[in-house]
């Protein structure tokens, strides 16, 4: 005999789909705040949940947020998307590799060769290079 009977871990599931469509919605209603601390926030959130349906699930209604004023807020929503693995989101992404925040565009290209995006790993590239040139040896020592 099974510790948990089926009907419990079936309530489970849905008490946890239940919380997921509420997080999507509390994310969303988040993001079209008008106070900036609260979009700054909501954004991080994206950046630290790894969730890919969560990310399937709002990157269509989120790519508008690319565009949007903070550089936090465009970084987080770019990580997201690529999150998502969905490829169509490359053409989105694409002109944030010449944004002027280096976070945008690190998350863009880190996004793009997710989805084996030639420009995203070009951009990665570009990014080693400049870390490798103006190193002094402290990155390496600080990492040991």
């Amino acid at each position: 005999m099974p510790l948990v009977s089926r009907n419990a871990i079936k309530l489970l599931e849905m008490e946890q789909h239940f919380l997921q469509g509420q997080l999507e919605e509390g994310v969303l209603s988040g993001l079209e705040s008008t106070n900036a601390k609260t979009r700054k926030k909501v954004a991080k959130l994206l950046y630290t949940s790894f969730d890919t349906n969560l990310a399937r699930k709002i990157s269509p209604r989120i790519t508008r947020y690319l565009s949007d004023k903070s550089s936090n807020v465009r970084a987080n929503v770019a990580w997201c998307l690529g999150v998502s693995r969905e490829k169509k989101y490359s053409k989105h992404l694409l002109p944030l590799l010449k944004d002027k925040n280096f976070l945008v565009r690190h998350f863009a290209a880190i996004s793009l060769a997710r989805f084996g995006r030639l420009e995203g790993l070009v951009q990665l590239n570009k990014t080693l290079s400049k870390w490798q040139e103006h190193d002094t040896g402290e990155t390496v020592a600080a990492l040991e």
